[in-house]
């Protein structure tokens, strides 16, 4: 799946930890990434306790990241407008106070510190609480009787504030003025407290500007977790000159979904990707040999024996209207041959000029780089058997015996270009390249809907196999549809085990 250079690379598990502690000993611009909250918080803790060493709570100088947006007040200026923190920005811890938790009338308890921060970017130094159950919580989210007690705490805070505007001690706008007047006309404790709850939601947003107030500083409790590991869905608005990146996903790896994942993670550095969990995937990896023997047949007796059983009328409807291949049974065949001349042909920089079809011959006219032409005649049956080409006329004679000699050669793929899609050009490039160290050579191959029929040769020996793929950029299946020689199925079938395992 990937080269790996001075920019890609693999580490092992022998020597993970000590790059990412020379990582962040070295403050160099660099960040890990994993697939999910978990992963990340997991990774998070092991630096706290294996490089760090510092326990499982905020310490200054632990690198923190935020989960929310936020406002705060800079206590060193009291005319200046609140800052604004958003989600994403990162933050070093500079000091931390004792856990604050409250659990009156809450489903669960909520714990709060009192934490100053020095902003990465800005370098702004800003005191606010942070809300440690976001900071505990695996998932990197609240859970749901949290977000409840959340706001109970709020709703109460709130509440508390409600004598403070009744005694005009804090401003009120003609809205909440109206509530109050019509809240405390009210005589009886019913009636009261169906107005009430209206009424601190008004206040409520009233105190949402209101920064000394214990209910603004609570609201803008920051959700912070520890921030040396982040989702790539995390950091996806961010570039790192260097990135550690865990591969691993729990799941499948071979859907689209999880090479986009793969893409979006590696574009997050702009030097340097070294890659945690790695393991190789190829085109091959999924792919079965079908066990059953092949069919032995001398096919030197032929030209081209098509494969009846597919239709490759489809994905060759180009060529089938300019050569005008006629709509019978026979089509397919005939369709499979012409990519079996074109690829012998095609070496020699020669062209099909035109094609003729009478029943049970087709009638090839070739043209040479310098205006040759040659006219071959091929026989064949039902059965999809085609003869060996003869001659019918050639200017000059020395062309069509030239081009006899090519039609009539055992063939040899080098060039993988013709191939529809490029993964498949890829992988049969790879395929050669093992199977030319036996050497074996790939005569022909014929593309049909999500299977290629492949000639192999070696030593005048002839193997016909199927490669069926699917949608997805893999081989499925394996299957041989004729040979000379057992042996030469049994020495395929080890260079296609041997692809799949590496």
């Amino acid at each position: 799946m990937f080269n790996f250079s001075d920019t890609l690379n693999y580490l092992s598990k022998e020597d993970l930890k000590l790059e990412i502690e020379k990582s962040l000993k070295s403050n160099l611009s660099s960040h890990i990434l994993c697939y999910s909250n978990p992963d990340a918080q997991k990774v998070n803790f092991w630096i706290k306790n294996s490089i760090l060493k510092n326990g499982n709570d905020f310490t200054n100088g632990d690198l923190v990241v935020f989960g929310n947006n936020i406002r705060v007040e800079d206590e060193n200026d009291p005319f200046a407008e609140p800052k604004k923190i958003y989600n994403g920005q990162f933050g070093t811890v500079i000091e931390v106070s004792e856990p604050i938790t409250i659990r009156d009338k809450l489903l669960v308890p909520l714990t709060f510190r009192k934490t100053t921060i020095q902003l990465q970017e800005s370098n702004h130094i800003l005191t606010f609480l942070s809300l440690e159950n976001f900071t505990l919580s695996d998932r990197g989210e609240l859970s749901k009787d949290e977000i409840i007690s959340f706001k109970i705490l709020l709703y109460q805070l709130a509440e508390q504030e409600l004598e403070n505007f009744n005694s005009g001690k804090f401003h009120t706008d003609e809205e909440l003025k109206g509530l109050l007047d019509k809240y405390n006309k009210k005589k009886d404790s019913d009636s009261k407290r169906k107005g009430i709850t209206k009424i601190i939601k008004t206040i409520q947003r009233h105190l949402g500007n209101a920064p000394s107030t214990d209910y603004y500083k609570f609201k803008n409790a920051a959700q912070l977790r520890f921030g040396w590991a982040l989702t790539v869905q995390k950091a996806m608005s961010y570039k790192w000159n260097k990135v550690f990146f865990n591969v691993e996903t729990g799941g499948g790896k071979t859907n689209e979904t999880y090479f986009k994942w793969i893409y979006t993670g590696i574009i997050r550095a702009t030097q340097k990707v070294n890659l945690i969990n790695y393991e190789p995937i190829s085109p091959f990896c999924k792919i079965e040999v079908k066990p059953a023997l092949p069919i032995q047949s001398n096919e030197k007796d032929f030209f081209y024996i098509a494969d009846t059983t597919d239709d490759f009328s489809n994905q060759n409807r180009e060529i089938s209207e300019r050569f005008k291949f006629p709509d019978s049974e026979i089509k397919s065949s005939l369709l499979q041959l012409f990519q079996v001349i074109e690829s012998k042909i095609s070496k020699q920089k020669l062209n099909i000029n035109s094609i003729n079809h009478p029943n049970y011959q087709e009638i090839y006219e070739i043209k040479g780089n310098n205006g040759e032409l040659a006219t071959a005649s091929i026989y064949y049956n039902k059965k999809g058997q085609f003869n060996m080409p003869s001659l019918m006329k050639s200017q000059p004679r020395e062309f069509g015996d030239e081009l006899l000699n090519l039609l009539k050669s055992e063939s040899k793929v080098v060039d993988f270009s013709f191939i529809k899609d490029n993964w498949r050009m890829l992988a049969y490039q790879e395929l050669n390249n093992k199977l030319n160290s036996i050497n074996f050579s790939i005569g022909y191959i014929i593309q049909a809907l999500y299977k290629d029929t492949i000639q192999l040769n070696k030593f005048g020996n002839t193997l016909i196999v199927d490669m069926y793929y699917d949608g997805d950029g893999f081989f499925s299946t394996i299957s041989v549809s004729s040979c000379i020689e057992l042996k030469l199925w049994t020495e395929f079938q080890e260079i296609i085990n041997e692809l799949k395992e590496n």
